[in-house]
Formats: C-alpha cells, structure tokens, sequence
C-alpha cells in the first residue's frame, strides 16, 4: 500500500504538517472577525446567575425606566389555590433572563420579622376558572289525561366561571350536551360585560368597565337597559327605554306579553353589548 505523508502547509499557525480542516478555519476566520462582545455593565447574560425569584422580587414596569411594580398596577384578579383566593395581577417586564418578553405577575406579599415584604410571582395560569359539570338520568311520565306512561332520558351541563353559574344546556343526549358546552365556553369567556359582572360579584371589581345591571344595550335594533340578571339560567332581563316599549317584529303574528321588558340569553344575537 502507498503510505500518504502529512499535508504539506504554508498556513501560519498549523504545526506538524496537518491540514487544517474546514471546520476549523471557519471557525478561526468568524472568531477573529467578529470577536464575542462583552455584555454591558449591569446587564444579564443568559446562562448566568440571576436575581432570585422566590424572596422579595419586585419587576420592572418596563424598560429602561427601572420603574418597580406596585399593587396599584393590578389591573385584574385571578383565584389561585384550593381556596380560590383572589390574586392580584399586574403587567411588567420578564426577569432578566428574558427582558424581551412582558410577563404577567401576581402579587404575594411575604411576611419577615413581623413585616410585609413586597413580593411578586410569575403568572402563568387561567384568568378565569371554568367548571364543567354534566349530569344524566332516566325520568318516568305519565299522563292519565293523555294516555301515556314512558321514561325518557335526559342531560344537563352546568358551566360555572370563577364560582358562578352563567349557563345551563340541558338535552336527551349526552354527546349533544358535551359538544354545546364546548362551544359555549369560549362564547362566555369573550363575553366581558358578563366576566365583570363576575368579578364584582366576587367581590374584586376594580371599577374601570360596567358589568350587566344598568348596562346600555341595543335590543334588536332599538336602545335598552339591562335591569337585572339571572347568572344560574344564563339570562337577563331587558328593558325598553321607549316609554311606549318594544316594537313588535315585524315578522311576529302576535304581540309581546310584556312589550316593556323582555328576557334573553347571555349569547343572545339579538343583544348588542357596546352602546355607547
């Protein structure tokens, strides 16, 4: 066999005759080219240490101001822990690790020597709990009158937010109930009127937007007050601002029991939320 000797070279910087491999003159060349910057005074690199975030960590409100959270940036709640205990949630910067990003924070105050210290924790979770709850069973009927005696089944899905009850849906078939929640959750948790309501229902209404009660709707296409509610039914009651009532449909045959008020579903199409 015929031996091959060492790569003649003439690169400066390569001993023994080896031949200097792509890999590693790209990598000579981008390393002198472009040396790695040093990071500014002050500013955290990733990979490195961090300012803990379990004892008293304060974020920033954004950058560079260096301005810290307080309470007073809440600007909403959300229920954490078995005792669903309302947290307070604020908008600021990512730790330092992650300064491109915004995080929402929740607010914990710790106690130490008798004090409260000023402490905040990431917030990844739901804004708003939603509780399912489906329930099904076999009635028996009869009627002397009609003539008949007959069990027939039955379904019931009950959708709670933050503890309150927004929506029934009752059916015959437990598939067709299952797919209605579904599609209804979504519906409820886009619905903001309905999810302040909520919130000054649980006590944390931080008072910047108007729930249901006294709410300026439009009613088909005519101006309305929402007057009261019924959260268990998923319904409110709607009255006409007209002193004379409601105008009948034109498609109706009849008239309104009641032309002065009406009742409707929270997901209503005929209900216009954002009336000025």
């Amino acid at each position: 066999m015929t031996s091959v000797g060492p790569w003649p070279t003439s690169e400066p910087g390569h001993k023994d005759g080896h031949k200097p491999s792509a890999t590693s003159k790209f990598y000579e060349r981008t390393t002198t080219n472009h040396p790695t910057p040093e990071p500014a005074t002050g500013q955290a690199v990733k990979g490195t240490a961090m300012t803990s975030r379990t004892e008293g960590y304060v974020p920033d409100k954004s950058y560079p101001t260096g301005e810290k959270l307080t309470l007073a940036d809440a600007h909403a709640f959300a229920l954490v822990g078995r005792d669903r205990a309302p947290m307070p949630i604020a908008l600021g910067l990512a730790d330092e690790l992650n300064r491109e990003a915004h995080w929402s924070w929740g607010w914990v105050p710790q106690q130490a020597d008798g004090e409260e210290i000023p402490h905040w924790t990431h917030f990844d979770g739901h804004r708003h709990l939603v509780d399912v709850s489906i329930e099904s069973g076999n009635s028996r009927r009869t009627h002397d009158w009609k003539g008949y005696d007959e069990v027939r089944g039955w379904c019931r899905g009950v959708i709670s937010i933050d503890g309150i009850t927004c929506a029934e849906i009752d059916g015959r078939d437990v598939l067709w109930v299952v797919d209605r929640v579904r599609s209804t959750i979504p519906k409820l948790l886009n619905l903001d009127p309905l999810l302040t309501e909520i919130r000054a229902i649980n006590g944390f209404d931080i008072g910047r937007h108007v729930g249901l009660t006294g709410r300026k709707v439009y009613y088909r296409d005519q101006p309305a007050t929402i007057v009261r509610t019924i959260l268990d039914q998923g319904c409110v009651m709607i009255a006409a601002e007209d002193p004379a009532g409601f105008r009948e449909p034109e498609w109706r045959s009849v008239g309104y029991d009641d032309c002065h008020e009406v009742k409707d579903i929270f997901l209503s199409p005929h209900i216009w939320w954002w009336r000025n």
